[in-house]
């Protein structure tokens, strides 16, 4: 009778541990060093945020029949309700919370196509409504963050376009 050695019969435990952690590291590595030169910015998910809000908020003022604003200040975007002549703040809404810009941003607001200096919060002008029938007046986020601009544009279709430079 032959007797077989226990290190010939492959490998061990210790052994495709050791290897499924190397793999494992690189592979980690490799998902990090792809995503710093094609992932997304903090300024394009931000945009795509607002965005997904702006749709979600239009939604809202198309079923309960109440107008919506858009508020935007040098700090953050937050959406509001106008309740008899006030806005309003949305708060307790997990769909539509307050977006803080992204550190060491800068936004611009083009209400119609034309520049607007952002006024200090709470100013009536600051925003744009959406209407209780879903119309929403076109406009144009522009958020500028280190060596990056990048663009969230409504049309007067009520077509949304998010574009990005370097």
């Amino acid at each position: 009778m032959t007797r077989r050695r226990l290190s010939d019969s492959g490998f061990t435990l210790l052994e495709l541990m050791v290897t499924l952690a190397i793999i494992g590291v690189l592979a980690g590595t490799l998902h990090i060093g792809i995503g710093a030169l094609g992932g997304r910015s903090a300024a394009d998910t931000f945009l795509q945020q607002l965005s997904d809000q702006l749709l979600h908020a239009q939604e809202m003022a198309m079923m309960s029949g109440q107008t919506y604003r858009l508020h935007v200040d040098g700090s953050d975007c937050k959406f509001q309700r106008l309740q008899g002549d006030r806005w309003q703040t949305i708060e307790n809404n997990p769909q539509l919370p307050p977006l803080a810009l992204p550190v060491g941003s800068a936004l611009q607001f083009f209400p119609a196509n034309r520049p607007a200096i952002l006024p200090a919060s709470g100013d009536a002008q600051s925003g744009v409504v959406i209407n209780a029938d879903g119309q929403i007046a076109p406009f144009r986020l522009t958020l500028i963050n280190q060596h990056q601009r990048s663009t969230l544009n409504l049309d007067r279709h009520g077509h949304i376009q998010l574009d990005s430079a370097r």
